[in-house]
């Protein structure tokens, strides 16, 4: 609040005059006194009821200047002009344009712009009135000012020295320390670093300092007879440093006398609490606060301990190092004498007594906490002196437990908690656990494996060795069982059902070559030996275990397919259709996400099958039967009578282009597998390239004479690394995985040997899905085109020609990834578009072979539908046949690769020899885009 407009005259201004000494009078009372308590909370000569609750309450809490001590009464009438501006305001350096806040001032005009304190902003003129006045008021800068904090809370001090000059810093003031000038009572002061004050300030403060009556060795004469449990159960907080504190002259003294006179008003406002609980003993007991200023002083040591946050936990950590300063030492060893508590526990063993003689490493009691046991040991050889916990007490930390003294004995040998000596039996839980682990093993059933080896076919576990690195398989869920307790013994599933037909886990696949970070890979077999590895609700819940790492950590999958679908013998759990089951689902998801590879041996059906159809890659044994249904589904379907054999065997699951890859044996198929993993794990380091001069004679120089593509792939690639897929499927078209000096690439190529290289429904659709495939995944493909276009004819249209064809088109538009194209012979119509990602411009590069020939449609359908009209002109025989040969020999010649090149309607044409070269640099140069989120057709 700022000063009255008008000054008082005549008696008003006396009146007021009178009132101004008198509380000049009185507010020096209060001041005087080494017991006054700082801020004004408590004083010498007070009044009780109501109106001296009024005068507390309007009282400032502290004079700025004298920084609450005891003030001459002369000084401050000559230095301070005591006004509704400074009581309001309390001289803490925060009334804008109204006082100095404690400063030398003479009515409303400064000395001189030297004596204005840091951070203020006076006018030399008085104070203006009006609409005037106040829009300079709002001009004027304001001080930067700490958040305010509740009055009577105390809080943490943190503070440098207060002799030399030094002010405090940082650090929230509350009761329990003096106020210096430049602090505010449960706020943060606003000064700053003695390097920032102006000349010669500090040795006025000095001087104003010494005027004053008591001052700093008041407090320092304020000292502690001796420790006092009572603090503990205060959670007294002490003052903490700044940190350089101790650096500076000066600055330990002082803090430490600030400290003192902390723990002392808190040990004060205790006494006078509660007397009865300042009785010596170990712990004190707490006493219920009966009258309000018993609550009040309880209340204050709480929320001091709740904002100091002095440790490790705010508060009781504080009462800790607390109670160890006061006992003799920063922290209590127990050598010293004193075993404190190192936590809040519960005693539940003590196992010494008074006068016991203890060794080192000794137990000398025992606490629990959080269910949890804790030994307490001797550091050395020491005499019991008293105990001061009892069992089933509950300890606070920092509570004294054992009182020691050094032992007058010699030495004894050192108690070390060493394990004990290993045993020839083994603990009981392990050896259950080691039980239960052999009956998953195929040694613990000797008879089922017997029986799968007469099949000719291997167990999972076989499999599985076969499939990872030695040593990298980490098998989840070994210790399940079939959900069938209610019907069965725990026996007979241990040694039945183990594992629930099911081995999943995480194992590495060609860690030699690729490094064990790309080797990782979730492999699941379905055990055919155990419930003939059915899906049951616990191997269900395996694979959905499996499938989430897999897709959280892209990890590719292998899956061992064999097994008859669902299991209708699981009752545990109340499951009527289990139709919500996500396993497929969730399987389905990881397509596009990670490689995918699927191993059909024996009978696959229904769910397992369904699982094997989700798969990029499907790979079986000449042996395999897939469908989606097993004989029993199929019988009570009403569809008749058959045997598994009957149902999808291999060779016409092959044909139809469900088997991508077909194989005689396990052994083969789990090394096929481990191939196509390759593909997607990186780059090789050792390659073998082949002979790049055979491609010149690959071809024969008859247009008309045939030849094997899969001989110009053999030449280009590296040797030894094509993987077909999907070789007796739509035999139009060749799909394989293949390396070109070391690098992966997903190869396209036509077959001249079937339908002249002319691309059928199912050639179509075995191409847009291999690209599918190569672009998730992020492989270039590299096409080698031989067309004469698609098939075309009644025979062709009725298998639905015209959306398989186009499917091409789609997916060639859509793709990421680089695209190579080499026309080796024939590229014409839209049969040759569509091989080249849909158009001679789509791909990276487009270059042909010498013998590259080009047309908008077959030449010959062209030269007799363009020229129809000429050759009816001419009469029919020699006549006629000349003119066409003639006509299509011009056609040829205008369709040369030179001649597309010169038109610039491909980019080059290269000698067969520079092929693999081409390539090599085409790929180098091609940025391969980021594979986005996708998936692969099933189909």
């Amino acid at each position: 609040m700022g000063e009255p407009r008008h000054r008082p005259r005549g008696a008003r201004a006396a009146a007021a005059r009178a009132r101004r000494r008198r509380a000049d009078a009185g507010r020096s009372r209060r001041h005087v006194g080494p017991g006054v308590h700082p801020g004004g909370a408590a004083v010498a000569r007070g009044r009780s009821g109501r109106r001296g609750a009024v005068r507390r309450r309007t009282r400032p809490a502290a004079c700025g200047r004298c920084a609450g001590l005891a003030c001459d009464r002369a000084v401050r009438r000559r230095a301070h002009r005591v006004r509704a501006a400074c009581r309001r305001a309390r001289c803490d350096g925060t009334a804008r344009r109204r006082t100095c806040a404690g400063r030398a001032c003479r009515g409303r005009r400064h000395r001189g712009a030297g004596d204005q304190p840091a951070g203020h902003r006076h006018l030399a003129r008085p104070r203006r009135s009006g609409r005037r006045g106040r829009a300079a008021r709002r001009r004027a800068r304001p001080l930067p000012r700490a958040r305010p904090g509740a009055r009577s809370r105390p809080a943490a001090l943190r503070t440098h020295a207060l002799s030399d000059g030094a002010r405090p810093l940082g650090g929230r003031v509350g009761a329990g320390v003096p106020l210096r000038a430049g602090m505010r009572r449960g706020g943060r002061s606003a000064t700053a670093p003695e390097g920032d004050q102006p000349a010669g300030r500090a040795a006025r403060r000095d001087a104003r300092l010494a005027r004053c009556r008591g001052g700093v060795p008041a407090l320092r004469r304020a000292r502690l007879a001796k420790p006092q449990p009572l603090l503990a159960r205060l959670r007294a907080v002490e003052p903490r440093a700044q940190p350089g504190a101790a650096a500076r002259p000066g600055a330990r003294g002082a803090a430490d006398g600030v400290q003192r006179a902390l723990l002392a008003d808190a040990l004060r406002s205790a006494r006078s609490a509660r007397p009865a609980l300042c009785a010596p003993g170990p712990r004190a007991r707490r006493a219920p606060a009966r009258r309000g200023r018993d609550r009040h002083a309880l209340a204050r040591g709480r929320r001091a301990r709740s904002r100091a946050g002095a440790g490790p936990r705010a508060g009781r950590a504080g009462v800790a190092s607390t109670v160890r300063r006061l006992q003799g030492g920063e922290r209590m060893a127990q050598t010293s004498g004193r075993v404190l508590a190192p936590m809040a526990a519960t005693v539940v063993e003590i196992a010494v007594s008074a006068g016991e003689q203890v060794d080192a490493g000794q137990t000398l009691v025992v606490l629990e906490a959080m269910k949890m046991e804790h030994e307490l040991r001797a550091d050395a050889a020491m005499r019991v002196i008293a105990v001061a916990a009892r069992v089933g007490e509950t300890v606070e930390e920092g509570d004294l437990l054992v009182e020691l003294a050094p032992s007058d004995r010699a030495a004894a040998p050192v108690h070390v908690a060493t394990d004990p000596a290993p045993e020839r039996s083994l603990r009981a839980d392990l050896a259950e656990l080691i039980a239960r682990h052999a009956w998953t093993l195929d040694a613990e059933r000797p008879e089922a494996v017997a029986r799968r080896h007469a099949l000719g076919l291997r167990t999972a576990r076989e499999n599985i060795a076969d499939l990872c690195d030695a040593g990298s398989f980490v098998e989840y869920g070994a210790l399940a069982v079939a959900a069938q307790r209610s019907r069965r013994s725990a026996d007979d599933l241990m040694r039945n059902t183990p594992a629930d037909g099911m081995v999943t886990g995480i194992g590495g696949v060609n860690g030699a070559a690729f490094g064990p970070d790309r080797a990782r890979c979730v492999v699941m077999a379905y055990d055919a030996t155990v419930l003939a590895g059915t899906q049951g609700m616990r191997n269900h819940q395996k694979t959905d275990r499996m499938l989430g790492i897999a897709l959280a950590q892209r990890l590719p999958v292998v899956l061992f397919a064999e097994g008859g679908g669902g299991r209708p013998g699981d009752v545990d759990a109340a499951v009527l259709a289990g139709l919500h089951v996500p396993t497929f689902a969730s399987h389905a998801r990881l397509s596009g996400q990670v490689p995918l590879v699927g191993i059909a041996a024996g009978r696959c059906f229904a769910g397992n099958a369904a699982l094997l159809g989700c798969c990029d890659v499907i790979i079986a044994t000449a042996g395999s039967n897939i469908g989606m249904g097993g004989p029993a589904m199929v019988e009570g379907g009403g569809l008749g009578v058959f045997k598994p054999e009957q149902i999808g065997p291999s060779a016409e699951q092959a044909r139809n282009g469900v088997i991508d890859v077909l194989v005689a044996d396990e052994a083969e198929a789990v090394a096929a597998a481990r191939r196509y993993l390759s593909y997607f794990q990186g780059r090789t380091a050792a390659w073998e390239a082949p002979d790049a001069l055979t491609l010149r004679d690959a071809l024969p120089e008859n247009r008309l004479r045939s030849y094997a593509m899969r001989d110009v792939l053999a030449g280009v690639c590296d040797r030894a690394s094509l993987l077909e897929l999907r070789a007796g499927f739509g035999v139009g078209v060749l799909t394989a995985l293949a390396r070109i000096e070391g690098r992966p690439v997903g190869v396209i190529a036509s077959n001249p040997l079937h339908l002249g290289g002319a691309i059928d429904a199912d050639a179509a659709d075995k191409a847009a899905r291999f690209m599918q495939l190569c672009d998730v995944h992020g492989l270039p493909i590299v096409s080698f085109v031989d067309t004469p276009g698609f098939m075309v004819g009644p025979d062709a249209e009725a298998q639905a020609q015209v959306r398989h064809v186009s499917r091409m088109f789609v997916v060639g538009a859509r793709l990421r990834v680089p695209l190579f194209a080499v026309v080796v012979r024939k590229g014409y119509g839209l049969g040759a578009m569509a091989m080249t990602g849909g158009g001679f411009h789509a791909p990276v590069a487009t270059v042909a072979w010498p013998s590259g020939e080009f047309g908008a449609m077959g030449l010959e359908g062209a030269v007799r539908l363009g020229y129809r009209r000429e050759l009816e002109a001419v009469s029919a025989g020699a006549e006629r046949d000349a003119l066409f040969r003639r006509l299509l020999d011009e056609q040829y010649a205008n369709g040369k690769a030179v001649e597309m090149a010169a038109t610039l309607e491909i980019d080059a044409v290269i000698d067969p020899a520079e092929t693999r070269r081409w390539l090599v640099q085409g790929l180098a140069s091609a940025r391969i885009a980021e594979p986005g989120v996708r998936y692969v057709d099933p189909w």
